[in-house]
């Protein structure tokens, strides 16, 4: 049978989401057995297994997932890591440049902190999970949608060597309108031998003030895909998925889990 457990983990480098929950999930027959499982670790962790999500549009549905694949024998069991977000420091943390907006009475400013969540993430979070589990680190993935796909995307080019495959689900590196985001990944290596899952959908426009959301959503993961082929990555390492009428939700991003999983 499988189980879930969950730990709670230091995150001193925020001003108030100083610690974070983090659930990890167990393969049906880890307990009868002594063999490694490969790891998959989610951001935005409330919305990846199960019932309502802070954000109010469904769930990645994983529990479900993995535990049908298990039974129709089209995985031999993997360790599923999803750890929550920083809450209303989201953005701070998942975007790697300080950005700011005006709502007409004053400036906020947000974004910034990916660097010390992309350290965190792979020098405690990592050996964490592979000090406890029983993991085959060679074979660790990662997956992230919208702020949590472009703080995956952000953190396997600072890693580049970690990480065996990548999920970026509606990269929302749109938030960047001077090119910081593309300027820095141009000056990174990828890991050539990485495998990238990329999926956008055509209706993404979550914010009813910009009209032109979901065209900026599909431009930006087109030049992202584009940016990875100059560099080097090859184009039989990148899936990319344009899903007509995909909207900007866990529900949506869930249809794709299974594929993410197995590609």
């Amino acid at each position: 049978m499988w189980r879930m457990e969950e730990h709670t983990i230091d995150t001193p480098y925020l001003e108030k989401a100083v610690t974070r929950t983090v659930r990890v999930y167990l393969p049906n027959n880890y307990d009868n057995c002594t063999k490694n499982y490969p790891v998959v670790y989610f951001h935005d962790g409330k919305a990846v297994f199960f019932g309502k999500t802070p954000f109010g549009t469904g769930s990645f549905e994983v529990l479900d997932t993995i535990t049908r694949m298990e039974r129709e024998n089209k995985t031999d069991g993997m360790i599923i890591v999803a750890i929550d977000n920083a809450g209303e420091e989201r953005s701070m943390e998942y975007l790697p440049f300080v950005n700011s907006y005006d709502n007409g009475f004053e400036t906020h400013k947000f974004g910034g902190k990916a660097f010390e969540y992309a350290d965190f993430f792979v020098e405690k979070l990592m050996p964490f999970i592979n000090s406890n589990y029983r993991t085959i680190p060679k074979k660790s993935s990662i997956i992230g949608s919208s702020m949590g796909g472009l703080v995956t995307a952000f953190i396997v080019s600072r890693y580049p060597d970690m990480f065996e495959k990548a999920g970026v689900f509606s990269i929302a590196s749109w938030v960047y309108q001077k090119g910081e985001w593309i300027d820095y990944l141009k000056s990174t290596h990828p890991n050539e031998t990485m495998k990238y899952f990329i999926h956008v959908g055509t209706a993404e426009g979550h914010m009813p003030n910009d009209a032109t959301l979901a065209q900026k959503y599909v431009n930006d993961t087109i030049l992202y895909y584009q940016t990875l082929l100059k560099l080097g990555v090859p184009i039989r390492n990148i899936y990319l998925n344009i899903g007509v009428g995909d909207t900007h939700s866990e529900t949506t991003w869930s249809n794709y889990i299974e594929q993410f999983l197995l590609y």
